[in-house]
């Protein structure tokens, strides 16, 4: 069993994976309100040293979601929370699979210093993931729980959304929307 946070602290939102099966056209809910897919309450969001909300406290659970490259392993981040979290993907897929099960089969969270929201991976099978607290762009390493700081610096103010291009180079946008969010802009 994995937690980012005590368990007995309200948690605002109700977060979870929702998997749909193209071939019944149906779809089902795991992680229903799961620890690893909650806004952690014991954290709150700041953004380059700023509180996001600052009369209030922003909560949002799982944001970005992203699979490894064979495919074998979903991962995920949470903006209000400090971790990328993943489970086994045949044990998410299998509907037979019961709460129990799919909890055990989450990997214990890679702390990430920060929230999260895009996250994407490359053919390596590195996780890339922004960290909206310290405004850097990160690259985790699943094989040897490497953590490295790849993007960084001025303009780097909420990095959002990733993506690759035609070429293999990775593409991010930044949007401040904490600024949004404060209506600051």
């Amino acid at each position: 069993t994995c937690a980012s946070s005590p368990l007995s602290l309200k948690r605002p939102t109700a977060s979870g994976i929702v998997i749909y099966d193209l071939e019944s056209n149906s779809a089902r809910r795991v992680l229903d309100n799961h620890p690893s897919v909650q806004d952690d309450p014991a954290r709150e969001l700041t953004v380059m040293g700023e509180r996001v909300l600052p009369n209030g406290r922003l909560a949002v659970g799982i944001n970005g979601i992203t699979m490894s490259s064979d495919a074998s392993t979903l991962y995920w981040n949470i903006t209000t929370g400090d971790a990328i979290y993943s489970a086994k993907v045949d044990v998410l897929l299998n509907p037979a699979s019961t709460s129990a099960q799919i909890d055990a089969a989450i990997s214990a969270p890679m702390r990430m210093g920060g929230g999260g929201d895009g996250l994407t991976s490359d053919a390596m099978g590195r996780i890339y993931s922004t960290n909206l607290t310290t405004g850097e762009l990160r690259r985790f390493g699943p094989i040897d729980n490497s953590l490295v700081t790849i993007a960084q610096g001025p303009g780097f103010e909420w990095p959002d959304s990733l993506t690759w291009d035609d070429k293999g180079g990775l593409v991010f946008s930044t949007n401040w929307l904490n600024r949004a969010f404060a209506r600051q802009m």
